[in-house]
């Protein structure tokens, strides 16, 4: 992984600017922690196309975000410019690896992510 990609992402995660959500990159709640690193990339570069799109625009407390079309995991565009080898992590997690998006819906907190993150990527 980019060591400097990685040590914003480490820093947001830790940072407490971002609420945890869970099942999408962004909804109306906060942030998955991999759509935590997709602000990250629009934030580096705002003359970018890359943006946040709501798919539920009616119902606030539906809305679930994506980037320009982009599923639930990292776009191809924030894996590249991470160097990441996944749109989905893994980080060993007791005895298993485990995906990051998994860690997060089961509610490990942005601090243990960053952690194993920092530790692992």
């Amino acid at each position: 992984m980019n060591q400097h990609v990685k040590e914003l992402w480490v820093n947001a995660l830790r940072s407490g600017d971002y609420s945890q959500a869970k099942g999408a990159l962004r909804n109306a709640q906060g942030y998955c922690c991999l759509g935590v690193l997709c602000d990250l990339y629009i934030q580096e570069d705002p003359h970018q196309r890359t943006h946040w799109i709501n798919e539920y625009p009616e119902v606030l407390n539906q809305a679930k975000y994506f980037l320009q079309g982009e599923g639930d995991f990292l776009p191809s565009s924030v894996v590249k410019w991470a160097e990441l080898d996944d749109c989905d992590p893994n980080v060993e997690f007791g005895e298993e690896y485990v995906s990051l998006a998994e860690l997060n819906d089961e509610r490990k907190t942005f601090v243990e992510i960053a952690q194993l993150i920092e530790n692992q990527l």
